[in-house]
């Protein structure tokens, strides 16, 4: 059984609120609302660039080109990266997380795909 309920949230939101009962094993599961992130073409050039993964041993391209940002690698899905929530792109099955340094600028990125999670990638210098 399945139950799901609005509740009222700091900031006038609702959290969603599930609860799921499998036969005694009950778990209650809470949401939160988030905010759509929707980079401009500025924002999506400052994120263009080389950058490489240790344990991997390689490196990927973004690239921006006419408002979007795409995966650059050998095999790569030819798709557009979608932005979803703040800092956070998705193509092909696979999720880029950017980090940031101190003062903003995106420094590196994680990719989860499928069982694979938090695979750091670094901003390389621009040759």
């Amino acid at each position: 059984r399945v139950e799901a309920a609005a509740q009222a949230a700091p900031g006038g939101r609702p959290r969603l609120a599930v609860t799921i009962d499998d036969d005694g094993d009950v778990e209650s599961l809470s949401f939160e609302p988030v905010e759509v992130w929707t980079p401009t073409p500025a924002e999506l050039s400052a994120l263009a660039g080389r950058y490489a993964s240790a344990e991997l041993d390689t490196s990927w391209r973004l690239e921006a080109k006419d408002g979007k940002l795409y995966l650059r690698y050998r095999g790569a899905p030819e798709d557009p990266l979608a932005p979803s929530v703040a800092d956070r792109m998705s193509v092909g099955g696979e999720v880029l997380h950017f980090t940031r340094d101190a003062s903003g600028q995106a420094n590196g990125f994680t990719v989860d795909a499928g069982r694979v999670r938090g695979i750091a990638f670094r901003r390389m210098p621009a040759s």
